[in-house]
């Protein structure tokens, strides 16, 4: 029998914007600016950015992915074999 298990890892990366003004107008275009950043690959996250989970320490997480129909996953190639 096949099983169908995802991968779900967290990344995360602060980044330090300098603004002007202060207020929530100033963290909106904050925000925004980080936004445009990342949408144009200035900012790519890679694998020193996996942030562990904090209950388990873990980088990832591994389950069941219960939403590919069972038997689409019986028709297709193993990855693995045990």
């Amino acid at each position: 029998m096949k099983r169908c298990i995802a991968i779900t890892e967290v990344l995360t990366r602060t980044v330090i914007v300098e603004t002007k003004e202060a207020g929530a107008d100033s963290l909106e275009n904050a925000i925004e600016c980080v936004r445009e950043a990342y949408n144009a690959q200035k900012i790519v996250l890679d694998a020193d950015d996996l942030a562990p989970d904090p209950a388990t320490g873990e980088s990832a997480h591994f389950y069941e992915a219960d939403w590919v129909d069972p038997d689409e996953i019986q028709k297709k190639d193993a990855d693995f074999t045990l």
